[in-house]
């Protein structure tokens, strides 16, 4: 990772200077007496964010926070790190599950692809993610299933839960993940995980239907 030091020594000289960490990720700089400012460079086109020093960034905002200082003759001024992560993701599909069997049957209930009976994915609906981040930060967010029935969340490190929203007044029930629910409790089984910088975690998926009568 590429660090910058710029600023003016006491003699009024620009001072723009970079390093790279090395393989323990320490870097440092030996400049003369003067006010400089100390920044990290975040790769472009990785997820990386900035936890320390904080507040705690975005990907676009990454390196945003740094450290200004005057330094006198001879000084030592060590402990500027900078703490980088990647975002975690937390992702999965809400289907028809026909059967009830908990189980997304891709070939629908007679194994003929395309047929109406395949248990296909449910747009529009609502999925929840509730937590904390690793900053103790409460994350409330809401997606809503695409026309595939998928959705997605990209969060910092933390806590989490992820449940669904049970549309009220049309029956639905939850059959995945179990145990079957009733009417009144569908959307009541979720989610629950700890998540580490850059971990993709999939397939957390909702199964639903509704309540047939004979």
């Amino acid at each position: 990772f590429i660090i910058n030091l710029t600023g003016t020594d006491d003699s009024g000289n620009p001072v723009n200077l970079s390093a790279t960490t090395d393989a323990n990720g320490n870097y440092s700089f030996s400049v003369a007496p003067g006010i400089y400012t100390v920044t990290e460079v975040c790769p472009a086109g990785a997820p990386w964010r900035q936890s320390f020093p904080g507040p705690l960034t975005s990907e676009a905002a990454c390196g945003a926070n740094g450290y200004a200082i005057t330094l006198t003759s001879g000084q030592v001024d060590s402990n500027n790190d900078f703490g980088n992560f990647q975002s975690a993701s937390k992702s999965g599909l809400k289907f028809l599950d026909i059967n009830a069997d908990g189980v997304r049957d891709i070939d629908g209930l007679d194994n003929v692809a395309g047929n109406a009976d395949d248990e296909v994915g449910l747009a529009g609906f609502i999925i929840n993610l509730t937590g904390t981040d690793g900053s103790g930060n409460v994350v409330n967010l809401t997606a809503t299933t695409d026309v595939n029935g998928n959705y997605s969340f990209s969060v910092a490190p933390g806590i989490y839960t992820v449940t669904e929203v049970c549309p009220a007044g049309v029956g639905w029930r939850q059959s995945f993940p179990g145990p079957l629910t009733s009417v009144a409790t569908c959307g009541a089984n979720g989610y629950a995980i700890t998540l580490t910088s850059g971990q993709v975690d999939a397939n957390n998926d909702f199964g639903n239907f509704q309540s047939a009568s004979k």
